[in-house]
């Protein structure tokens, strides 16, 4: 039976919340007498079964979160303080370290029992069925410090990106999907480095990144680029994986560690 995937929700007043996508696991019969208490509060059944995910703590005071980008194994998350925190998804959720931190998961992962949980259900399932396998988020030590304000992943990778434009990468490497160049073809990243992308323009080009994009073995960064006294004008490169052309730069390689330009 395979695992149900699991959908994570920002909410507009900054909280995070995690429901099986599985119907059968939204709907566990006990999670009703669970939330009594919203009932009790609120007046009104919120008709499916949720958690809230945490930080590690608690946040500061008027911190709330404000991004979140969930890849296969784990997730990221950062606050409107530019705190960047992690998540495990899975046993696997750092099996690249790729949550930016040294935590070793234990085989079986420690589950918080539940009357409701996927794996009373169906016992069979993986232990990251169930929505309460990991639900507090870690602050990223080696980040402490320095704002974030865009967090992105793909299958075992992780990205930040500050309000200046600067990219940091970690985690999984070896399609050359952190973009660290065709000498840097490494499997695995251990610590967040910066991804330097304006050594792949002409001296004197000023660069800003805007945006990534991040799945799979893929790497896709919105840019802006300009030189004295032109108009600026934005760029889309990519790197990783390209064996089925997916980079859009007419390469078909299977490890392409360079940002290239997507052509059209």
């Amino acid at each position: 039976m395979p695992a149900p995937a699991k959908l994570i929700a920002l909410s507009q007043n900054g909280k995070l919340y995690v429901v099986s996508a599985s119907k059968a696991f939204q709907d566990a019969k006990a999670y009703r007498n669970e939330r009594s208490w919203w009932n009790y509060l609120f007046g009104t059944d919120p008709g499916v079964d949720f958690v809230e995910l945490k930080a590690e703590g608690g946040l500061k005071f008027g911190e709330r979160w404000t991004g979140v980008s969930a890849g296969v194994h784990h997730l990221l998350a950062v606050t409107n303080k530019g705190r960047t925190f992690s998540l495990p998804l899975s046993p696997a959720g750092n099996s690249h370290r790729q949550l930016g931190t040294r935590q070793v998961f234990e085989t079986p992962f420690p589950v918080p029992s539940s009357s409701s949980s996927a794996l009373t259900l169906s016992p069979q399932l993986p232990p990251e069925s169930d929505i309460r396998f990991a639900t507090t988020l870690t602050e990223i030590p080696s980040l402490k410090g320095l704002e974030v304000a865009q967090v992105a992943t793909s299958d075992r990778t992780s990205f930040v990106r500050t309000p200046a434009g600067r990219i940091l990468g970690w985690g999984a490497n070896e399609s050359g999907q952190i973009g660290l160049g065709a000498n840097a073809a490494v499997e695995m990243i251990n610590v967040p480095v910066e991804v330097v992308l304006a050594k792949n323009y002409p001296g004197g080009t000023a660069l800003r990144c805007l945006d990534i994009k991040a799945a799979g073995q893929m790497t896709f960064f919105t840019v802006e680029r300009a030189l004295a006294g032109k108009d600026p004008a934005i760029d889309l490169l990519a790197c990783g994986n390209g064996m089925s052309g997916s980079l859009g730069n007419g390469l078909w390689s299977s490890a392409s560690g360079v940002p290239t330009r997507v052509k059209t």
